[in-house]
């Protein structure tokens, strides 16, 4: 059940050679948002145990990439989280902002899109850090988050 959409739409067809996107979340009842990045595909390892014409037994392992939870996937952010859990998934607005070919694209755009949004100055956000979180122990206090707000 997907409720992802694309340039206003839920029929699109992911760009060819896509490794993932940056989407933002909206809800219907508050207006908070989440801006975040998600990979179209996971690394999966197998492994097989084979013996040696030695007689010595070892593991195998064979790396590739399956789809990822995509489709059904709500974010990462605890506290978004638990609001789509109380006011169902249908108050929530699933939009992807943009494709991307590599994971440095995917990582960078997400970076770029919470920047320009300035989503740790903006309390209408979910978002706590940039990116994977590497500001994520910058104090945010009201000074600094009226020191934001004057840049945009």
């Amino acid at each position: 059940m997907s409720n992802w959409k694309h340039n206003g739409t839920e029929e699109f067809e992911i760009p060819e050679g896509s490794f993932g996107f940056v989407y933002k979340i909206t809800s219907k009842v508050d207006g908070k948002k989440y801006i975040g990045r998600k990979y179209l595909t996971a690394a999966k390892t197998t492994s097989k145990r084979v013996t040696l014409k030695t007689g010595a037994k070892v593991t195998k392992k064979k790396k590739s990439r399956v789809e990822s939870n995509w489709r059904d996937y709500m974010g990462s952010c605890k506290p978004l989280l638990e609001d789509i859990k109380i006011h169902g998934r249908e108050n929530y607005e699933f939009e992807i902002l943009s494709f991307a070919t590599t994971k440095g694209q995917v990582n960078f755009l997400e970076c770029f899109f919470q920047m320009r949004a300035n989503v740790l100055g903006d309390d209408s956000y979910y978002n706590d850090a940039i990116g994977s979180g590497q500001f994520r122990g910058v104090r945010l206090d009201d000074g600094f988050k009226q020191m934001l707000r004057s840049f945009t």
